[in-house]
């Protein structure tokens, strides 16, 4: 009975360990920033770019699971909402203010998730990079932030694992934006 079972055994776990999913994830960065009292004399317009639609990455486990990382369609707005809600936190009011208003152009440079199999262990390479054109003042300001973590894991991270690390990147990428003194310097009256 014992050399019965132990067959079926390792073929559950190979099934098992073969599986291959979808995970689409919604990244929201959550910046942290100070209250503060800053105050602007222009309207700061904010744009946010991005080319990164569909597919960012996948995950290939060492011991056989697969998942295709996929970017949720939402990804510009969370961005525009994440340094809107920053500015206006930061004592920014991006819809008051005169013309010719300050023009914040942040473009989502790279976006990925990679992973190197290392024995019965993966290495994950998430990356996140955003970078910045502000005009204001009869000025230009011309920034990259850019933000990577590694992950190891033995087994298929979940969806949310994945969401979660992915936003967590964004918000760090995006506090530094909003944090720069050059950016403050710019936009403050």
């Amino acid at each position: 009975m014992k050399f019965i079972a132990l067959p079926i055994l390792v073929s559950a776990l190979i099934v098992g360990g073969c599986a291959s999913t979808t995970h689409t994830i919604n990244i929201t960065p959550t910046p942290e920033v100070s209250m503060n009292t800053l105050t602007n004399d222009k309207i700061i317009d904010i744009t946010v770019l991005s080319s990164f639609d569909g597919k960012i990455g996948e995950i290939n486990t060492g011991i056989g699971e697969h998942a295709d990382i996929m970017l949720s369609a939402t990804s510009k707005e969370d961005i525009k909402k994440a340094l809107t809600e920053g500015l206006i936190k930061l004592g920014f009011k991006p819809n008051k203010g005169g013309q010719p208003p300050a023009d914040l152009k942040v473009t989502l440079s790279k976006l990925s998730y990679t992973t190197t199999k290392k024995v019965l262990k993966t290495e994950a390479t998430l990356d996140y990079s955003l970078s910045l054109e502000l005009k204001a003042k009869n000025k230009t300001y011309r920034a990259n932030y850019v933000s990577q973590k590694i992950d190891e894991y033995g087994s298929l991270p979940t969806q949310e694992e994945v969401q979660e690390a992915m936003s967590q990147l964004a918000s760090d990428t995006v506090t530094r934006l909003l944090n720069d003194p050059n950016v403050i310097l710019l936009l403050q009256k």
